[in-house]
């Protein structure tokens, strides 16, 4: 087992496939309408790969991104969540 988990989410309108370690820090993602692996730590190139290799379709460019990588922000994929109560006001949809 290599650690890192496969997390769908969507980024502009794409949907794609974040590769987190097991703290929750994103190393990678594929975005599949691309058809494109973007590598955050090229050093897990090979494990990335390993892991995505179920999901990716035909041939794919693996490089670093080209655009700025997405944050590591509360409610993103990869983010842990906690069980904690909220401090401030719950908001509803």
């Amino acid at each position: 087992m290599s650690g890192l988990r496969v997390v769908p989410g969507r980024r502009g309108g794409r949907d794609r496939l974040y590769v987190c370690r097991p703290d929750g820090s994103r190393i990678a993602w594929y975005d599949r309408a691309a058809g494109r692996v973007d590598l955050l730590v090229e050093d897990e190139r090979d494990r990335v790969l390993d892991v995505l290799k179920p999901f990716l379709t035909g041939p794919v460019a693996v490089g670093p991104p080209r655009s700025p990588p997405p944050p590591n922000s509360p409610g993103s994929p990869c983010t842990p969540m906690t069980t904690s109560r909220p401090t401030g006001p719950v908001r509803r949809c």
